[in-house]
């Protein structure tokens, strides 16, 4: 049966084109596709799914960025106060450096997921702008030159961007207009 789409050549030749382009794009990776327009695509990564053979070829493969899912984060990175254990994120990275790929950082500072022996002590505002401080130049500065661009500040603004309460923003002197946090910048 002759349906009137295959009578129009105009139609004809539009679905001859995106016939075309489609199997273009099924013979080049998203990877592939993105460095030919200088273009970043990256996810969300785990270090212990790395050791997957099959997601570790993909994730090679398909993407020329990613980004530590947790392994970044405080709770992970700061076990304790005095220990910055930067394991996991050493494996993204080792992983981003042998597949030439982009690794962005993330995050910084979060109002959430902090560990317990910040979260459950009673510090000062001198002490909190210290701590914030010294973990803010130590991640930075430990993968300074293999991290090319990070998330600073994790969710630190609700849907109508008003500052969300949290752990950081609520002390005095540590949020956004204190000199404790100039650095940042």
């Amino acid at each position: 049966m002759d349906s009137p789409f295959m009578r129009t050549p105009r139609r004809l030749r539009l679905l001859l084109v995106c016939v075309s382009l489609t199997a273009s794009c099924l013979a080049q990776s998203l990877r592939e596709q993105a460095d030919a327009l200088g273009f970043l695509v990256g996810t969300a990564v785990r270090p212990y799914a790395l050791a997957e053979q099959q997601y570790s070829a993909t994730l090679g493969r398909e993407f020329n960025m990613i980004e530590a899912e947790d392994a970044m984060k405080w709770w992970v990175l700061r076990p304790d106060q005095s220990t910055f254990d930067f394991r996991q994120g050493d494996q993204i990275v080792g992983f981003a450096e042998t597949h030439r790929m982009k690794v962005r950082g993330h995050t910084l500072v979060w109002g959430w997921t902090n560990p317990p022996w910040l979260t459950s002590q009673t510090f000062t505002v001198e002490q909190l702008a210290h701590i914030l401080h010294e973990h803010i130049t130590r991640v930075a500065g430990h993968y300074r030159g293999k991290v090319f661009a990070w998330d600073v500040l994790n969710e630190g603004f609700d849907e109508n961007g008003k500052v969300k309460p949290s752990f950081w923003y609520d002390q005095p002197g540590i949020g956004f207009a204190g000199k404790s946090t100039a650095y940042i910048e």
